[in-house]
């Protein structure tokens, strides 16, 4: 599944999917259709779910990895091999350099699946599902071990 974004100039389209079993990202000129930038995600299985533009040109991409992941030069692992891990990372639309990413562990598996902006406030929405507990930030843990069916979950990143 593919997901795209318009920077709020509508002259850059951002794209995130999956390319290869890795999470794959790319920019487009719109007037001239040239390809300003790629990022390919490095370490395990990985794929981009979601993809947001802020008014500051800043992307955001939400997806789950297994394994490992990471856009150079960093690299996050999971818990465990057999775990997805769900992810929201920032980077430079005019770049595409990582600027900051969030990973989300759980017991089991914790999948981000959507990512939006708000113009007027400096706050990042994720949203997505886990089974089992599943680690948000170090002072916040939601959910429980004994969970059988995957459950929605929401949060902000204040920047």
């Amino acid at each position: 599944m593919w997901k795209a974004a318009l920077d709020s100039t509508n002259e850059k389209l951002v794209v995130t999917g999956a390319r290869s079993d890795r999470a794959y990202l790319f920019t487009i000129d719109t007037g001239t259709g040239a390809k300003i930038w790629e990022r390919f995600s490095h370490g395990g299985i990985s794929s981009g779910q979601d993809i947001s533009v802020d008014g500051k040109g800043n992307v955001y991409v939400t997806g789950a990895f297994k394994q490992s992941f990471g856009f150079e030069p960093a690299t996050w692992h999971s818990p465990a091999t057999d775990d997805w891990v769900g992810f929201v990372s920032r980077l430079g639309v005019n770049d595409g350099r990582v600027r900051w990413t969030q990973t989300v562990p759980s017991t089991e598996t914790s999948i981000l699946i959507r990512v939006a902006t708000v113009p007027t406030s400096k706050n990042v929405n994720a949203l997505g599902f886990h089974k089992g507990k599943v680690t948000i930030s170090s002072d916040l843990t939601i959910g429980s071990t004994d969970d059988i069916d995957f459950t929605p979950f929401a949060f902000q990143i204040h920047q």
